[in-house]
């Protein structure tokens, strides 16, 4: 019998439409890897799922708006965004509903915190 997880599917979907694909910085921080308690030699999509479980150990929320989630329905994001000079720690990875990571894009959570609070002032 096959295990579930060789036929697992790496990127989560929502409402039928495909999540943004996480893709990890190459090489991959060792750190990391020692603190999912992985090897060299996982498949990067198992290391994805790895984080994923990992960061839902602190709760099925949306780092965002705070909406509980079910896990598959939580799309990994980077606080930092690599173009802001963001990396694949642990500390930098969150998980994000798929509106909020949409309203998120490349921003920092801190310019994307700025531009909602923005928003509601004007209203």
């Amino acid at each position: 019998m096959k295990s579930d997880t060789s036929e697992r599917k790496m990127t989560d979907s929502y409402e039928g439409k495909p999540a943004p694909k996480f893709n990890l910085i190459v090489p991959l921080d060792e750190n990391l890897i020692r603190t999912l308690k992985a090897d060299s030699s996982t498949p990067r999509g198992e290391i994805i799922n790895l984080i994923k479980e990992y960061i839902c150990r602190r709760g099925k929320k949306c780092s965002l708006c705070g909406k509980r989630c079910y896990r598959q329905d939580l799309i990994i994001d980077r606080r930092k965004p690599i173009s802001h000079g963001g990396k694949d720690n642990i500390e930098n990875l969150q998980l994000l509903c798929q509106k909020c990571s949409e309203l998120k894009g490349n921003n920092t959570m801190l310019q994307i915190r700025k531009k909602i609070r923005a928003e509601k002032h004007n209203k």
